[in-house]
């Protein structure tokens, strides 16, 4: 699945590279970044003008509506944009899945990592003996391939802390740096960095579930209450007025429009979840 979307990305981006000259400098470097730690092999120009070509094909179909909507230059803009947004935004949608798989692991390697090192084991097979085919298990693979190719391991580490967007990630790395250096204790050290990263997931886990009920309320107003009230004031409107809705456009609100909100919710909650 990511080698195909690299190719439709590198495909649309080189037939669309003229787009790529809108990007300034500050979000090339911050689209580049997110492509790094989404681990997208794409260009941050090259993704830009991609994105633009997606966006292109989507208001080119939403143009299908002129017979049916007279507003059909403005839906058709309104695609655009929100293509162009949902595009742009997938890189960052997708490092932060990234960092949350690795920092719901990432305890259970560090506790491996640290029964392996009271046991006497060198450090570099202690990362093979963590790396146990978990979200964070294949960080550490990428950092044992960075000592293999003759970096150093505080080096592999710190390059490993800037692959994921998670500062959890990030300090963990940094305390198993230190740990390195000094041998003697890095046990312990390793013990007190999964305690802490523990705790860390329990309490969003519980900040999550309070914040629920509130996401749930939302999503029955959104999905069930405002449409009916919508739709039930329009019918009963037009007895005493003129339509505030013509037949397309309600037809158009309660198939498109009333669907795709409840879709972005769920896509919101989704997001909010650890």
């Amino acid at each position: 699945m990511l080698a195909l979307i690299e190719k439709a990305a590198g495909f649309v981006g080189a037939r669309f590279g003229f787009a790529g000259r809108l990007l300034t400098r500050r979000l090339e470097s911050r689209l580049g970044l997110d492509l790094y730690q989404a681990q997208l092999s794409v260009k941050p120009r090259a993704y830009f003008s991609a994105c633009i070509g997606f966006a292109s094909i989507c208001a080119a179909f939403s143009v299908l509506t002129a017979p049916l909507l007279a507003e059909w230059p403005v839906l058709s803009f309104a695609v655009f944009s929100a293509a162009l947004s949902l595009f742009l935004l997938y890189p960052s949608a997708r490092k932060r899945k990234r960092a949350l798989g690795v920092e719901s692991s990432l305890a259970d390697s560090l506790r491996i990592m640290s029964s392996m090192v009271a046991l006497g084991l060198p450090f570099e097979e202690c990362l093979r003996m963590a790396a146990s085919g978990s979200a964070c298990g294949s960080e550490f693979h990428a950092i044992i391939r960075r000592i293999e190719a003759g970096a150093s391991v505080p080096e592999a580490l710190a390059e490993a802390s800037k692959s994921v967007d998670s500062s959890m990630f990030g300090h963990a790395m940094s305390q198993l740096s230190n740990a390195y250096r000094k041998s003697g204790r890095m046990s312990t050290t390793l013990s007190k960095a999964a305690e802490g990263a523990q705790s860390v997931v329990h309490h969003r886990l519980k900040e999550f579930g309070g914040k629920l009920v509130f996401y749930s309320l939302m999503f029955i107003g959104a999905s069930a209450i405002v449409p009916s009230m919508l739709l039930s004031f329009s019918v009963v409107s037009s007895s005493f007025l003129e339509p505030v809705f013509s037949p397309t456009q309600l037809v158009l609100l309660s198939a498109v429009v009333f669907p795709l909100i409840d879709v972005a919710l769920l896509a919101f909650i989704r997001s909010k979840s650890p």
